[in-house]
């Protein structure tokens, strides 16, 4: 669905660069056209605030067929794409925003869950350009942490470690660091993201 999104903004963008010969061209009195058939300047200004909407999806389609994207990228993604779309000014676009952003969670969130699949949040958390910072729910990052210390600790046992201790406090993920734009607003934007620094688990492994 994005991706055909990133195609209607193509084709949207591509109407909005023409404007000025649009206009010329449907003021000829050759065509006939009346003034139902034309392009008003509240029908340009209503298509700004759609591109406007649209945008951060089309990015973020040119982002993911990347050559250096990568599965640790999908979340922050997604993420990134609630940003941005939310930062968008609602008037005159209130059904349509509300619209796209409803069916991104659904997408995403009710459909596949991508927060919770444990193949997309553990990379996630293991790239140092994300880590917990890269979700969107804090509760998720947690997940994530626990799903990580249990695939550490199946692989110990599966490998016949001795019985040892470990200190999940000792070896918490580093403190994000700061990233350039766009990701900054966006990887500290909400207290969701922030890392917990307080666990002090003590787990066998």
């Amino acid at each position: 669905r994005v991706a055909i999104t990133a195609g209607v903004y193509i084709m949207l963008e591509s109407v909005n660069k023409s404007k000025e010969r649009i206009t010329v061209a449907q003021s000829d009195p050759e065509l006939g056209l009346t003034a139902n058939q034309q392009l008003s300047p509240m029908n340009w200004e209503l298509l700004t605030k759609i591109l406007a909407v649209l945008k951060p999806a089309f990015i973020a389609t040119k982002e993911a067929e990347g050559d250096t994207c990568s599965i640790s990228d999908v979340i922050p993604l997604v993420k990134k794409l609630h940003h941005e779309i939310n930062a968008v000014d609602r008037a005159g676009i209130v059904t349509l925003k509300t619209s796209f952003v409803n069916n991104l969670e659904r997408y995403f969130d009710s459909k596949y869950n991508i927060e919770s699949r444990k193949e997309y949040c553990i990379a996630t958390l293991l790239d140092p350009r994300y880590k917990s910072a890269g979700f969107r729910s804090k509760d998720n990052a947690g997940i994530a942490k626990e799903l990580l210390i249990q695939e550490v600790i199946t692989d110990r046992q599966s490998n016949n470690s001795s019985p040892q201790t470990l200190n999940v406090s000792d070896r918490s993920i580093a403190p994000e660091t700061p990233s350039a734009d766009p990701w900054d607003a966006i990887l500290v934007d909400t207290e969701d993201s922030e890392e917990d620094a307080t666990e002090d688990t003590i787990l066998p492994i």
